[in-house]
């Protein structure tokens, strides 16, 4: 799941996975690719501030940070309830951040994303697919 969010930036949350076995244990790994994005996550909510940000340099993401399933739901929940105050995502990030390169790529985002409404469904061999439909599969 990537999470984009207005006051603490990018966070990707996926699965984690127990390092011995490979099976999935029940802790979620937030992900960024900023460390004041994760940071900021943490100082904003308490229930974070035990689990530190581990740096992997080398890998896709060079922050994580590992929490109970049951703590990035809390958070998440929380995270959902902030949107009640804003009505335009760019600009309050905007307005929270000021300009900064997050805010600058978050529009290159949005540009990239809108071309799904734009360009339409395509068909396989036409350029980009985003989505087939059962006939397509067939």
């Amino acid at each position: 799941m990537w999470v984009f969010t207005a006051r603490y930036g990018f966070i990707s949350a996926v699965a984690a996975r127990d390092k011995a076995t490979g099976k999935l244990n029940g802790e979620i790994m937030l992900r960024g690719r900023d460390r004041t994005h994760l940071e900021s996550l943490k100082a904003a909510f308490p229930e974070l501030a035990a689990f530190p940000v581990i740096e992997t340099p080398d890998a896709d993401y060079a922050v994580r940070v590992i929490v109970p399933e049951k703590t990035w739901v809390r958070v998440a929940t929380k995270l959902a309830r902030e949107v009640a105050g804003y009505t335009n995502f760019k600009s309050e990030t905007l307005r929270l951040q000021g300009p900064c390169l997050y805010e600058r790529l978050l529009h290159s985002v949005w540009g990239v994303m809108r071309r799904l409404q734009t360009e339409g469904k395509q068909r396989a061999g036409e350029g980009d697919t985003f989505w087939r439909d059962s006939e397509d599969e067939a």
